[in-house]
């Protein structure tokens, strides 16, 4: 969430002093190599090349609609080419910076660049829409079957009922198109980036709440753009003069925001007291640093060399933590795995995101076992000589 708000943060600071049709290079540059930055902590991150050009967009049309006032033809309408006539070199740069500052961070840190881990958009209608909530779930404290519209409740901490939840994202979406009609440059690329990080995390073959932490907040800000511009609306409709009614609109419509505030201030106390009794239990969360997770990096440290190709359900993480490169292959990807890599480390306490196969079969194939324990199996990929 940090480094796309920082990219945020960065596009908007050049769009208040320019137009992306012809601001500086240098900016430009830097754009392109935030959008690298934050790629390369998420792959959702990629839809922030699709964020820059919607801004991009923006600016275009806007040049026209701003010659068009001023009864002058528009630069980029001029000639028998008005496509050709674009400030093509500006409008490529924060790609191009994009795409050359992700070749050479595959080059210092080689990992798969869209990993195959078993996503689909046939799963987007079930994360987005679907009311199921934890209490029904085969394992309530897993929360594994509830989807968006309960996890969003969850994340305002509000009710249970996902019904609630389903009408706060409408009028989130509502609020995003009344946003982009009345200040298009400012709020055209916000919406852009709910709407597309919601679809690529709604792909996800299982539900994963913290992913959704970064579409919450936009949410949010798009309700409450709503509720103050129908207060507006309110006031200018009653036709009130009064300071006091414009006033008392407004803050009719920043309440349920500021409530929000009041109630997650309130409870920060006790979610730093959970976090400290976890922590000085001796707990380590599912990750890089769980003890599992540790064990698999020694092994592949102690058993491979450092230019081989491992196969691996976490490729980025196993190369950051060994510096071998690494692959992360689709349940069906067996005869890929055979022809380009070296190792498989198999997770034998999951087909999560790795080829699904028997050791039988991968005996038959020639794989050799050169490590084993309760939770890892480290198989040698043959090569014909």
């Amino acid at each position: 969430m940090l480094a796309v708000a920082v990219v945020i943060w960065w596009l908007d600071r050049i769009m208040s002093r320019h137009r992306l049709t012809s601001a500086p290079v240098s900016e430009l540059v830097v754009l392109g190599l935030l959008i690298v930055a934050a790629y390369n902590v998420r792959r959702e991150g990629i839809v922030l090349v699709f964020v820059v050009a919607v801004a991009q967009l923006v600016d275009v049309f806007g040049v026209r609609a701003r010659g068009m006032e001023r009864r002058r033809p528009s630069p980029w309408r001029s000639g028998s080419n008005p496509v050709g006539a674009l400030p093509w070199s500006r409008l490529t740069l924060p790609h191009l910076s994009f795409a050359g500052g992700a070749i050479v961070a595959q080059f210092l840190l080689p990992s798969t660049l869209l990993p195959d881990n078993g996503n689909s958009r046939r799963y987007i209608p079930t994360r987005l829409f679907n009311l199921n909530d934890a209490n029904h779930c085969p394992n309530p404290s897993s929360r594994s079957c509830a989807n968006y519209p309960w996890h969003i409740l969850q994340q305002l901490g509000l009710t249970e009922r996902p019904i609630f939840g389903l009408i706060i994202m409408c009028l989130g979406l509502a609020g995003a198109v009344v946003a982009c009609a009345t200040a298009p440059r400012r709020d055209v690329p916000l919406a852009a980036l709910m709407l597309t990080t919601m679809l690529v995390v709604g792909t996800h073959f299982r539900m994963v709440a913290r992913y959704y932490f970064q579409v919450t907040p936009l949410i949010v800000l798009f309700v409450t753009i709503l509720l103050l511009t129908a207060s507006a609306e309110v006031v200018e409709l009653v036709k009130s003069k009064t300071r006091w009614v414009a006033r008392a609109a407004v803050g009719i419509a920043l309440a349920p925001a500021l409530w929000l505030v009041t109630i997650h201030v309130w409870s920060i106390p006790s979610k730093i007291d959970a976090a400290s009794r976890y922590n000085d239990s001796g707990a380590v969360q599912s990750g890089p640093t769980n003890e599992r997770s540790t064990d698999a990096f020694e092994i592949v440290e102690d058993h491979t060399r450092p230019d081989d190709v491992i196969v691996y359900f976490r490729a980025r993480t196993l190369t950051l933590y060994t510096d071998r490169r690494s692959l992360q292959l689709g349940t069906t990807a067996i005869p890929e795995m055979t022809q380009i890599a070296d190792y498989f480390m198999q997770n034998l306490n999951s087909d999560y995101s790795q080829p699904v196969a028997t050791e039988a079969e991968l005996e038959t194939l020639g794989y050799e076992v050169v490590f084993e324990d309760a939770n890892w199996r480290l198989w040698r990929i043959p090569h014909p000589a």
